[in-house]
């Protein structure tokens, strides 16, 4: 849980480290069945989110416990507070195929 922590608050020492040294956390889950990615998204930390995006390839669609990637929350953020998160995981995308339609712009991040 320390990278989770770590791209939250925005520590990129932190992340670097955690990554280097064992690449295969950017696998793991929380307790929402949220993987790393979607931590800079959320907690709306940029130069983690290009961190973690420079120093490996997570799986951008994984899908949380309430059915949704790091693309929907991206879409959320960006339309609430007119951020940008959505063309920096579109451009990761556009290297390795992968596309996503995006919908869900009524996201509730008050759910437990």
């Amino acid at each position: 849980m320390d990278l989770f922590f770590a791209l939250a608050t925005g520590n990129i020492p932190r992340v670097e480290k955690l990554i280097n040294d064992d690449p295969d956390l950017i696998h793991t889950t929380d307790l929402k069945n949220r993987t790393p990615i979607f931590y800079p998204v959320i907690y709306r930390r940029k130069t983690a989110l290009n961190c973690i995006l420079s120093l490996s390839k997570p799986n951008l669609q994984h899908i949380d416990q309430y059915g949704y990637t790091v693309y929907d929350y991206a879409h959320y953020i960006d339309s609430r507070f007119g951020s940008n998160y959505l063309s920096l995981l579109e451009n990761v995308c556009k290297s390795s195929n992968l596309k996503k339609d995006i919908q869900n712009s009524d996201l509730d991040f008050d759910t437990d």
